[in-house]
């Protein structure tokens, strides 16, 4: 049963469908998979060698276990050359060694803004709690395996969930949503995108083209993006 569901998961990204289907295949399976294991005493017969299984990738120096960048699947790669792939991708990206971790003069600076702004009323109590991160770390980052592109690549994914910048970016990312929801180049997701360019007609001569960048949010220019930003915003509110 657990060779079916690899064989199937391995074939749908060899196929065309979008990634919504696939995850519907994928919801059929397990469906499928759990009421058989629910029953009678199939578990039994199989919880020894799954948990043996287990405990020993667990216990692997080796490899490297983590989830692929799309589709939900589990990926087990070679350590080395998971580190190899992080190491070409931070050499390569627009990174720049830090002499010293700047975490503590974020987190004082969010601090001493936050109080000011608890002083002049234009934050509540409960805000500038929840802005202020009582114990803050830098970022991680890692790598999140392609594995439907050729030598699996990886996307880089940064974890930001307890740097001191978290709380208050998920507050802005709330108010700055009123502002994308209006603006006409902005698409809630793939399915509304393919809604939107259902009915365009393409004339004799025409090419559709889509564009792959590589590591996209990095290489966001972060001074022309607040311009927009506040441009955009001063429109909304007006």
């Amino acid at each position: 049963m657990m060779d079916t569901a690899a064989i199937i998961d391995l074939k749908l990204h060899e196929t065309d469908l979008e990634e919504r289907e696939k995850e519907q295949v994928r919801a059929g399976v397990s469906h499928i998979m759990k009421k058989q294991i629910n029953s009678g005493n199939y578990m039994n017969k199989i919880d020894t060698w799954i948990s043996s299984s287990i405990k020993s990738l667990t216990t692997n120096n080796n490899i490297c276990i983590t989830k692929a960048d799309k589709g939900n699947a589990v990926v087990i790669l070679d350590k080395n050359d998971y580190n190899q792939k992080m190491q070409t991708m931070i050499n390569e990206g627009p990174y720049d060694e830090l002499i010293q971790d700047p975490t503590p003069d974020f987190t004082d600076l969010i601090e001493v803004h936050s109080s000011s702004l608890k002083t002049n009323e234009k934050l509540s109590d409960a805000e500038y709690s929840k802005i202020n991160q009582k114990t803050p770390r830098a970022p991680l980052i890692y790598g999140a395996p392609k594995v439907h592109k050729p030598d699996t690549p990886l996307r880089p994914v940064v974890d930001f969930r307890s740097s001191p910048t978290y709380n208050l970016a998920a507050m802005l990312s709330n108010i700055l949503k009123k502002v994308a929801s209006k603006h006409e180049y902005t698409v809630k997701n793939g399915e509304e995108f393919v809604k939107g360019i259902k009915n365009i007609k393409i004339r004799p001569g025409d090419q559709m083209i889509s564009f792959d960048v590589v590591s996209l949010f990095t290489k966001v220019p972060i001074k022309e993006t607040l311009k927009i930003i506040k441009k955009d915003f001063k429109i909304m509110i007006t």
